[in-house]
């Protein structure tokens, strides 16, 4: 269940409630904590009106982790409340974060407690800022730290990976793992290269939930180069005019990818570099770049209001502070420019002034103006356009689709775009679309899923037994195997290996080069995964075992000789686990420590999922140790009754050059019939 406690068609306080009820675990977290800029600005008495809606959670239910995207007000700021509230109840989740988003975070909530705006509901001044500087506290004191590409194991059913958003410095998106069904939040992001950021790593996969941005609905974004080309020309043609440019903006963010243009154009330019750049911001002062014609300042004191200018300032929807002053001050006079590069969000000042187009009258203290000032509107904004999200629809492929952080007016039109390419069939998968409203809950069911456990004392027949064609989550001898949903062409089947801390990475893999050939091996980058391309290994070696059955009964010696000289020896013998944790100078007794474990990633097509089950138990369970014959029984375990007849457990299984299963029991029968179609598939006999 995904519940919006905002965000839910508005852009403003984004934060979701998730809760999970899957193979018999159930838990919760929430995705980020903003709150809405603009009702915070218009309710300078309180802090609460712009909070998510934490009040319809009955009695704010305890959460497993706490994922921020990015640093922005909408996605951060409602978190210190929400942790104070949470030290109440003695309850302290983890807070996951990169450390580009920590940095900044630190900044900007020290600088809002400097101008004591959390907490505005507490009226003295004293005790507001000493709450402040508490809930800020406990917010950095549960800070964890993750970084691009790294996955946490936050408990044994769940995984946390990042990936960079190219919004902002730090900006992150989630990948969230519930024992294989994913869900994947992208908060802000941009999939359009910038000089300062690289673009959203979106990573090849499948998922089942996609939670993304809908900020610019059915928008498409003007070239790059246009924009760029239409900022100088603005900027250049104002201040030659004797003009002044105001560019309103966040204090850290897209006013970095601003500043690297204009930097360059003044470098490019010797004639415009009479004139100044400032950038006034507390914050910004701490990240400034290799520039060489910005002018940085605290507050507008360092701007000569008597000479042409161009001014970054915040805040970026002139609700308040520099920027509505600065505005103020310029706004009547038709020589000055105003340059709109990002979002004004419904209730904004600047969204007021975008919906008039500029033709407005300013209130001022000394009474109303006229604007006459030019406004142009160039986005720089680091959000998807609709190119954007359709391409991430089509790389992610998910099940279902969750449109946030939009307004209603641009989230149902990014749905009629989106629905009519299904119609059309452009995407060539199906899914379903959701848009919920704040506090709306989206549920989604997921059937037929559940947790089987093996235990070793249970025959590995019977376990097939149980409905084993969705989710296996099991383990012993130190090794768990889990194997995802079994609706796709394929499914991976995971292998993790527990080792102690003795061991080397570099160790463990010469043993994995021993066991499986180091030609089918393959590293996964900057991971502790190794992809083994085994199932051809599995297959052949399952295939060469008929083959030289048969070739065997038939004393075919000929033939015989032809499979031993084709590497047979090497496809048949294998080493169980035991070998390999004693070839590792592992204990006795392998402990798993989730930071020092090592993992076999096998994909395997769905028809020979059976086979694949079965060949892992006995590869890997110890009873297949130094296997060299080629005989059913050593496969499968049993007893030889006769040269023609195998016994495993109630089954007989007869060789005359063909397979036939004998049995009364009709549980057993019906597994074991759909493993010997996939053998003959796989022998063609």
């Amino acid at each position: 269940q995904v519940i919006p406690l905002g965000a839910g068609k508005e852009v403003g306080r984004s934060c979701f409630y998730v809760y999970y009820d899957r193979a018999g675990v159930t838990g919760a977290f929430i995705m980020d904590c903003g709150i809405h800029p603009t009702i915070a600005e218009g309710n300078s008495k309180s802090d609460i009106p712009a909070l998510p809606f934490f009040d319809i959670l009955q009695d704010l239910p305890t959460v497993d982790f706490i994922l921020i995207t990015h640093f922005h007000t909408d996605h951060a700021n409602g978190l210190p409340s929400l942790m104070l509230a949470y030290d109440r109840q003695n309850h302290h989740p983890p807070i996951y974060m990169t450390e580009g988003t920590r940095n900044i975070l630190e900044d900007s909530y020290n600088d809002t407690i400097n101008q004591n705006k959390f907490f505005t509901q507490i009226q003295n001044d004293q005790e507001r800022k000493v709450t402040a500087k508490k809930a800020v506290d406990l917010v950095f004191k549960h800070v964890s730290l993750i970084a691009f590409n790294e996955s946490i194991k936050v408990n044994n059913q769940l995984t946390v990976t990042a990936y960079s958003a190219g919004h902002v410095i730090g900006a992150a998106m989630f990948l969230v793992n519930f024992n294989n069904f994913t869900l994947f939040y992208t908060g802000d992001y941009s999939m359009e290269k910038d000089y300062h950021l690289t673009s959203a790593d979106v990573p090849d996969i499948k998922v089942d939930i996609l939670i993304t941005e809908g900020t610019y609905g059915s928008m498409v974004h003007p070239d790059r180069l246009k924009r760029e080309e239409m900022l100088k020309d603005v900027v250049q043609t104002t201040l030659k005019g004797n003009g002044r440019v105001l560019l309103p903006v966040f204090g850290v963010g897209r006013v970095q990818e601003l500043i690297a243009i204009l930097d360059r154009f003044w470098a490019e330019k010797p004639e415009l570099q009479q004139y100044k750049i400032y950038y006034i911001n507390s914050i910004g002062i701490k990240h400034k770049s290799n520039d060489r014609f910005i002018t940085y300042g605290k507050d507008d004191s360092v701007i000569d209001l008597n000479q042409p200018f161009v001014v970054f300032c915040t805040p970026g929807m002139l609700q308040s502070g520099i920027s509505r002053k600065l505005f103020e001050s310029m706004c009547d006079s038709e020589k000055n420019s105003l340059i709109v590069t990002g979002y004004g969000a419904a209730g904004s000042y600047l969204n007021t002034i975008l919906q008039n187009e500029g033709k407005m009258k300013v209130h001022k203290k000394n009474g109303d103006v006229e604007m006459r000032m030019k406004l142009f509107q160039n986005s720089f904004s680091a959000h998807a356009d609709l190119q954007q999200t359709k391409a991430l629809i089509s790389k992610l492929k998910p099940a279902n689709l969750i449109l946030i952080h939009g307004s209603r007016g641009a989230l149902d039109n990014l749905i009629k775009e989106i629905k009519k390419e299904q119609k059309e069939n452009q995407f060539g998968f199906e899914f379903t679309i959701h848009s919920p409203e704040n506090c709306e809950k989206v549920k989604i069911e997921v059937e037929n899923q559940f947790l089987a456990q093996f235990h070793k004392s249970q025959k590995f027949e019977e376990f097939l037994e149980q409905k084993s064609g969705f989710l296996l989550f099991f383990q012993k001898n130190g090794v768990e195997f889990s194997i995802i949903d079994k609706q796709e062409e394929k499914t991976r089947i995971y292998l993790k290996l527990g080792v102690d801390v003795k061991i080397s990475g570099e160790a463990l893999q010469k043993v994995i080069f021993h066991l499986f050939g180091k030609e089918n091996v393959k590293s996964k980058p900057k991971t502790q995964i190794w992809d083994i391309q085994v199932l051809e290994f599995y297959l052949l070696m399952t295939g060469q075992l008929f083959a030289y059955k048969r070739a065997k009964a038939a004393q075919n010696k000929d033939q015989m000789q032809q499979f031993l000289q084709q590497d047979f020896n090497k496809l048949v013998v294998i080493r169980g686990t035991d070998q390999i944790m004693k070839q590792s100078e592992v204990m006795n007794k392998p402990k798993t420590i989730d930071d020092f474990a090592y993992y076999v990633q096998i994909e395997v097509p769905l028809q020979f999922i059976d086979l694949a089950y079965l060949l892992f138990d006995r590869l890997f369970n110890g009873e297949m140790q130094n296997l060299e014959v080629a005989e059913l029984k050593d496969l499968l375990g049993g007893e030889i009754i006769s040269p023609t007849l195998i016994k495993i457990g109630d089954v007989e299984v007869e060789d005359d050059n063909g397979w036939y299963v004998k049995t009364e029991n009709e549980k057993i029968e019906k597994q074991l019939y759909k493993i010997l179609q996939v053998w003959k598939m796989t022998t063609g006999g």
